[in-house]
């Protein structure tokens, strides 16, 4: 099921889901030791201590002031959300190279929420968030691109896995870290403020409604809620209910602008070269019509395209599911290195990573 909304449409009822109350912001010191800001994918966090455990987290502060009932329902659904998964049944021995950073904590004081939430690496060869990599090299490779997007599919899954659908994965929102050179990737989406809960016996029942996340990342029956959300609604009647399949979309965007270094659908108007407004955009992804006409296309093989293509149909019914994607061609040899890399560094492999080497045995 999805979370509950109206119960979550002010402050004070978010107060319900903090786990310390804090009789000022100052009280915030007796549990952390707030340190320096935070780079990469968690940038506007600061890095925090807590000092019962010394274990380092990402500390992310949101102002009373800015919570209207919108963002509280979205702010509660996302807690929701990832506390499902905190207390989704795993081991240690599941994929550490492919993982969610979720909310370890709530703290309320009277002005301001807290969320401590894990902490994505930030040291290493190389320790960026994802599109940070892409801008400094224009496209990624497709080895290093089809590395990095197996582990981020392998993470997608496990939140899927525990019925929770990400609605926001984008390359800002990832962390990828190489702790030595030669060494393997970390992939970490390190952003889940719009996860949302959903049957996990029945995930492909579209139980999802409203605009949430990145327009250039939207699946088209996420962007067709924006003419239901105008004021007044262009629509007469709200859009269809959506699913998980809209994260196959967004994981089909990242993948295009990994290889690509742009997105599959021009941010830009043909006749002024400026910038779209959001509408026009949203216009634009739900015609889902692209091409691979860029010569550097022609760089890419046949597996990379093929994946892309079944990825960004406009109808989420002609989406792979995810299990699929990761039987793809593209990524049975990456997957299988994952697999390889996992159980020489921890033995028995976990749930998700025995579920993931079955797949490929069926293959």
């Amino acid at each position: 099921m999805a979370a509950p909304k109206a119960a979550y449409t002010s402050p004070e009822s978010l107060r319900a889901l903090a786990d310390i109350a804090l009789k000022s912001d100052e009280g915030l010191k007796e549990f952390y030791d707030v340190k320096e800001g935070i780079e990469g994918a968690q940038m506007g966090g600061r890095h925090a201590i807590e000092r019962r455990t010394g274990v380092s987290y990402a500390l992310n502060r949101v102002e009373v002031c800015d919570l209207h009932p919108r963002k509280c329902a979205e702010l509660a659904t996302a807690i929701l959300a990832q506390r499902r998964i905190m207390d989704h049944p795993h081991d240690d021995a599941e994929v550490l190279s492919a993982r969610l950073a979720c909310v370890h904590q709530v703290l309320q004081a009277p002005d301001s929420f807290y969320l401590a939430v894990q902490l994505a690496p930030t040291e290493g060869v190389i320790a960026d968030d994802l599109l940070t990599m892409i801008e400094k090299r224009s496209r990624l490779p497709e080895p290093v691109a089809r590395s990095i997007f197996v582990r981020l599919v392998l993470a997608t899954k496990r939140a899927h896995d525990c019925g929770v659908v990400l609605r926001n994965l984008k390359p800002e929102t990832v962390q990828v870290c190489m702790r030595e050179a030669g060494g393997e990737y970390e992939v970490v989406v390190a952003d889940l403020h719009c996860a949302a809960m959903v049957d996990p016996d029945d995930l492909e029942t579209p139980s999802l409604t409203g605009l949430h996340g990145t327009p250039e990342y939207c699946a088209p029956e996420v962007s067709i809620w924006f003419w239901h959300e105008t004021d007044p609604p262009r629509l007469p009647e709200p859009p269809p209910a959506y699913g998980a399949k809209a994260d196959l979309w967004s994981l089909g965007i990242c993948l295009h602008v990994m290889l690509c270094g742009c997105f599959p659908f021009s941010t830009l108007d043909a006749d002024s070269s400026t910038s779209l407004d959001e509408e026009a955009l949203l216009r634009r992804i739900n015609e889902a019509d692209f091409s691979f006409e860029d010569p550097g296309w022609q760089r890419i093989s046949d597996d990379a395209k093929d994946l892309i293509q079944q990825l960004l149909q406009r109808d989420p019914a002609d989406r792979p599911f995810i299990e699929d994607v990761l039987q793809h061609p593209f990524c049975t040899e990456a997957l299988q290195e994952v697999m390889t890399r996992q159980r020489s560094h921890s033995g028995p492999l976990g749930d998700l990573a025995e579920s993931a080497l079955a797949m490929l045995d069926e293959d």
